[in-house]
């Protein structure tokens, strides 16, 4: 449901049988916590507090527990985001990016990362606990290549993609 309409957000829910709820940062975060977590519960190999780090398809959460949540923060440094800010101009996707793109990106991923540690205890843990979404697009047109070369991109989160494709830019 979406939280200004209380109308669905998913055009396919009538087809799945069920109505998909659509939940907060917060709620993510303990949702990629409680996920990355539940089977490190005994082991006396790893310190507490853990730090889950989840990089997805359109937010980042930063999240610091013991058994549960003590801090968490979701900012808007996911895959799409990112890509859309930085690497699409004119309908394509800078393929490789340049230098100033990447700046760009690392000034982003950098404030974004001042913003967590402001809100959540990051240098507290002990363990970090890291989850990534992969591209949307990059599940459907999956490209095996030999060892011998290198794919088309080696931009990390950005799909391979070929120039003048009629492919969509984006990978979200």
């Amino acid at each position: 449901m979406t939280p200004r309409t209380g109308t669905s957000s998913c055009a396919g829910a009538g087809h799945l049988g069920v109505e998909p709820e659509v939940i907060t940062g917060d709620r993510e975060a303990e949702f990629s916590f409680t996920g990355a977590t539940k089977e490190l519960t005994g082991r006396d190999d790893l310190a507490r507090p853990y730090l889950v780090v989840d990089i997805g398809g359109g937010s980042t959460e930063f999240v610091v527990g013991d058994d549960q949540v003590r801090a968490a923060l979701s900012v808007d440094i996911g895959l799409c985001p990112m890509t859309e800010r930085h690497l699409v101009h004119d309908g394509k996707v800078s393929d490789p990016p340049t230098a100033a793109e990447i700046e760009a990106i690392r000034a982003d991923i950098e404030a974004a990362l001042d913003l967590a540690e402001r809100t959540v205890p990051l240098r507290e843990a002990r363990t970090l606990v890291g989850l990534a979404a992969r591209s949307p697009r990059s599940r459907r047109s999956r490209r095996t290549f030999p060892r011998t070369t290198r794919p088309p991109s080696t931009t990390p989160g950005v799909p391979p993609t070929d120039r003048g494709s009629a492919r969509s830019p984006s990978p979200c």
